[in-house]
């Protein structure tokens, strides 16, 4: 029902991609991955950075760190006509080191759709994301775990949407 979809970009040399599920058995993972080629990797890598340089960024430090305690959250209420919406979390330009978060799609009040434990160990590289955001009162919860000297910067915008003459597209 609700899909997550995210573009990773790795330094060169050998990496790992950890994909997990704690949740309940009834609730099982479906995952996949392709790696693009070298041509559609280097589009990828420019799409995502020309998104990120030309869109309104929100500014997160964190907290003590290291738990879900007390780090800075930012909340990015959905329009109802957006059928999903993208976030790229990047700590160039700010930190320069990795970032820590607790992602999170709620639909209504406290209730989770989507839950994301997210961790990037250097701030060299953007980390790109898809949510799907089907339906009326959607927000995305970003809760950073990463310690107060290492900030980061969030961009959300729309990624798939439908015109509504009353909405209209405006976004935030």
């Amino acid at each position: 029902k609700t899909p997550f979809r995210a573009i990773l970009k790795y330094k060169k040399g050998p990496q790992v991609l950890k994909i997990s599920n704690i949740g309940p058995y009834e609730f099982p993972l479906e995952a996949a991955v392709h790696v693009p080629t070298n041509e559609r990797a280097e589009k990828l890598k420019t799409m995502t950075e020309d998104l990120f340089e030309k869109s309104p960024k929100e500014f997160v430090q964190g907290g003590p760190g290291g738990s879900t305690k007390g780090g800075a959250i930012r909340t990015f209420p959905i329009p109802a006509n957006v059928k999903s919406a993208q976030m790229i979390i990047w700590s160039k330009e700010v930190s320069g080191k990795g970032s820590k978060a607790l992602i999170e799609v709620l639909q209504g009040p406290n209730n989770k759709k989507q839950v994301l434990d997210f961790s990037v160990a250097g701030g060299s590289q953007p980390y790109h994301c898809v949510f799907a955001t089907p339906g009326d009162g959607v927000t995305i919860r970003f809760t950073s775990k990463q310690f107060l000297e290492f900030p980061t910067r969030i961009v959300v915008l729309p990624y798939e949407y439908e015109e509504v003459e009353e909405l209209g597209t405006n976004w935030m």
